[in-house]
């Protein structure tokens, strides 16, 4: 099971954005829907591979899409894109639609979208891509702050502490309850394989066995934490790897 969820195909959008305010002052006036622009929403996108396969544009299911909800797209800029990934952008009034050739993990691509809208409301980009594993492209925004960066690594570093304390006591409780058992039954005893299942599985004793099942609990417990926290780690490290690539 944990070889198998170390092998996923899974892709991230991570945006910053920020108001830019437009001025007309100039004799120049922007349009958007017949209404003038009151407000410039710049926005940076990083898309990479966050997962541990490789991901072509075959592997959607309706290709990379990214919308900007009650937004008119003015402009896009390229960026920096990883070796190999060759983006290409297909930029419509509302919508970008991202083709490339293939991403590895960790491979991304940056660029800069400009959109205008009548209100000043800063909103996430959408993007409705599923992979062929049913995955949905995961959106989340990138802190720039320190203060929002320390809190959230502090975060990812007490889920993992209560993980690694939960496989210690699992790994303790496992120990104990099954030495009591190999002891009692089997030090200097030789039996057949079907004898020795029939005693494994057997409940003589229930203080015992309840120790068993909580050992079990805190060892699939810290398993799924560790598949929960992981790719969060993987993130924040990228993140920090972007921000400070210059």
């Amino acid at each position: 099971m944990y070889l198998k969820n170390r092998s996923s195909q899974e892709m991230t959008v991570i945006y910053s954005n920020k108001i830019l305010e437009a001025k007309s002052g100039q004799g120049v006036e922007m349009m958007y829907l017949g209404e003038p622009v009151t407000d410039l929403v710049q926005y940076d996108v990083t898309v990479f591979n966050s997962g541990s396969k490789e991901i072509r544009l075959s592997d959607f299911k309706s290709g990379l899409q990214l919308a900007f909800k009650d937004l008119g797209i003015v402009s896009q800029t390229p960026g920096f894109s990883t070796e190999g990934v060759k983006p290409e952008y297909k930029v419509s009034p509302e919508s970008i639609d991202i083709a490339f050739e293939f991403m590895r993990p960790n491979d991304h691509m940056t660029f800069e979208v400009l959109a205008g809208g009548r209100s000043g409301k800063l909103t996430p980009p959408v993007c409705d891509a599923t992979l062929s594993n049913d995955r949905i492209v995961k959106i989340h925004q990138q802190a720039f702050d320190e203060v929002s960066r320390n809190s959230k690594y502090d975060g990812l570093v007490k889920q993992l502490g209560v993980a690694f304390v939960s496989l210690c006591l699992g790994i303790i409780l496992f120990g104990v309850s099954f030495f009591s058992k190999y002891r009692e039954y089997f030090a200097g005893k030789e039996l057949a394989m079907r004898e020795q299942l029939a005693v494994l599985l057997s409940v003589e004793s229930l203080p015992w066995f309840f120790l068993f099942v909580v050992s079990m609990i805190l060892l699939f417990f810290a398993y799924e934490s560790a598949k929960v926290i992981a790719p969060k780690f993987r993130r924040y490290k990228f993140e920090q790897l972007i921000q400070n690539r210059e």
